[in-house]
């Protein structure tokens, strides 16, 4: 009886050991990311440094900030993709300006969020995004029928992916 409970005490020990051992190698690999993470900013930076204008630095960089929910640092260098659009109806530039209104948008700055998703849906009012951008800013606003509108239109441009429970009605034939 007594051997057994020893045995029993030794797995125990061996088993918080193995998982002891699996999380400092989960945390081996989080800091290998993390290094990465900022390694990769600081070569991305590099390149903006040499190059202030570098869009497709300026853009990784973004990407990094945005992935790190850090809008500060991205939204300046969005502003410096802005002024180098010269074709607001280039998907790409849509693209720039749906980011910087996002980025205004987590930021707290409403007024700007609208301008930018109202340019993008101006000139493609498919974008999904920018549709739901104005719709949430407009139901935060209290304006409900614009928000309506605009959720309408999120529904048409997803009806695709909707569901047939989805697509159905609640009150299929109202009185």
């Amino acid at each position: 009886g007594g051997s057994r409970g020893l045995e029993q005490v030794d797995m125990d020990q061996t088993g918080e050991s193995d998982r002891g051992d699996v999380l400092v190698r989960v945390g081996e690999i989080a800091r290998t990311v993390v290094e990465l993470e900022a390694g990769t900013l600081s070569y991305y930076g590099q390149a903006v440094e040499l190059s202030p204008r570098h869009q497709v630095g300026i853009s990784r960089l973004v990407d990094c900030y945005v992935e790190r929910r850090d809008f500060g640092k991205a939204h300046p260098l969005l502003e410096v993709l802005e002024a180098g659009i010269t074709d607001e109806s280039d998907p790409k530039a849509l693209e720039i300006l749906f980011r910087i209104g996002l980025g205004a948008q987590k930021a707290g700055d409403t007024d700007s969020a609208a301008d930018y998703y109202r340019r993008v849906f101006d000139k493609a009012p498919e974008h999904a995004g920018a549709v739901k951008g104005l719709a949430n800013i407009n139901m935060d606003r209290g304006n409900l029928e614009q928000a309506g509108y605009y959720y309408r239109k999120v529904l048409e441009l997803e009806k695709d992916s909707l569901t047939e429970d989805e697509k159905t009605p609640i009150y299929p034939n109202p009185p």
